[in-house]
């Protein structure tokens, strides 16, 4: 999955995650993605964290103190920012 997400290869991204989130209980499953979705902002990977806010996941969740639009910042992501402000 992290290989996936630094290559911001949606359709991986997507198919791994369905796979891990498969069994998981209700917070383990959301806390996966929403770790998921903070990777994807710091690589600046907006393609597939564009696939995941697509697929009707929130962008406005505060995981541990951090959110998108932190992580983005923090990282110098630039595309993740022009998405996050275009939402």
């Amino acid at each position: 999955l992290t290989t996936a997400v630094a290559l911001d290869q949606p359709d991986s991204v997507q198919l791994i995650l369905n796979n891990q989130v498969n069994g998981l209980s209700a917070a383990a499953r959301q806390s996966l993605i929403e770790k998921t979705m903070l990777m994807a902002a710091k690589e600046d990977s907006a393609t597939a964290l564009s696939r995941l806010l697509d697929l009707g996941l929130p962008a406005d969740f505060n995981h541990d103190g951090m959110t998108l639009q932190s992580v983005a910042v923090a990282s110098g992501s630039s595309r993740v920012q022009a998405l996050l402000a275009s939402q």
